[in-house]
């Protein structure tokens, strides 16, 4: 189980979609999980099918918007007080919002910023705390490809995904004297997601092609899964990248290289 059983990995965004996978993910792999959501409806259902497999005290939910900073850090404490320490954390909420950077309304570029940066921020910071206890915890950042290129209808959430992996190096240098690792991980075009429908919805409605018309530009001739993403970051936190921090890694089917 590449080191993970009794492990406590804390994961954002993990109502639904690449959340929810890695989420999946590490509980197969013995971890126990602390799934955190805005969407508290979708959460308990993902919950009770954990619960379901006979090992409810492995998993814990909490309906909160990671913009909160108060309430990520009253849910860290509870969780290391429950369940005695947190190794790993998982930043995998964010938003995407796409259409021309002059007609991006000053709502929404706050939003995706608020989200998936200080998202990120909020998170690290209430948790740490706890990491500084583990004996070799871990930090995982979901960036994304857009994080590295610029793209066109995409400013706000490339502008996001860059800081993160901005932050990523900064925590990772900071945090190494402590034996906590950081690293990122940058999904191409990601299928089987809520974000996906909508980016491809308002692909559409822009005029510019969505992913089923980009997959012939990937060299693996696919998109990725959620599970591709999740598989990586199980990867990440486990004992076999124990020399691996600071890395903004492309899950990107040869999409992109750099």
């Amino acid at each position: 189980m590449n080191g993970l059983s009794n492990k406590v990995a804390l994961i954002t965004g993990a109502a639904s979609g690449i959340g929810q996978c890695i989420a999946e993910t590490l509980f197969e792999q013995g971890c126990t999980v602390a799934m955190l959501d805005r969407d508290g409806t979708v959460l308990q259902r993902g919950t009770e099918r954990f619960k379901s497999s006979g090992n409810a005290d492995r998993v814990c939910s909490f309906e909160v918007d990671v913009r909160s900073a108060t309430e990520l850090r009253n849910i860290a404490q509870e969780v290391a007080s429950l369940k005695g320490h947190i190794d790993i954390v998982v930043n995998s909420a964010g938003v995407v919002r796409v259409g021309p950077f002059q007609r991006i309304s000053e709502q929404e570029w706050k939003e995706v910023l608020d989200i998936n940066l200080n998202g990120v921020f909020n998170t690290c910071q209430a948790v740490i705390p706890a990491l500084q206890k583990a004996q070799g915890a871990s930090i995982v950042n979901i960036a994304s490809w857009f994080g590295k290129v610029g793209r066109p209808y995409y400013a706000a959430y490339c502008t996001s995904k860059f800081a993160v992996i901005g932050l990523t190096q900064v925590l990772a240098l900071e945090l190494a004297p402590e034996k906590i690792r950081v690293n990122a991980v940058c999904p191409g075009t990601v299928g089987e997601t809520q974000m996906r429908d909508y980016a491809d919805a308002r692909s559409k409605e822009l005029g510019i092609p969505d992913a089923k018309e980009r997959t012939s530009q990937i060299p693996l001739g696919r998109l990725a899964t959620p599970k591709d993403i999740a598989d990586m970051v199980t990867f990440l936190v486990s004992e076999k990248a124990d020399y691996i921090t600071g890395q903004a890694i492309n899950v990107t089917g040869g999409l992109w290289m750099l």
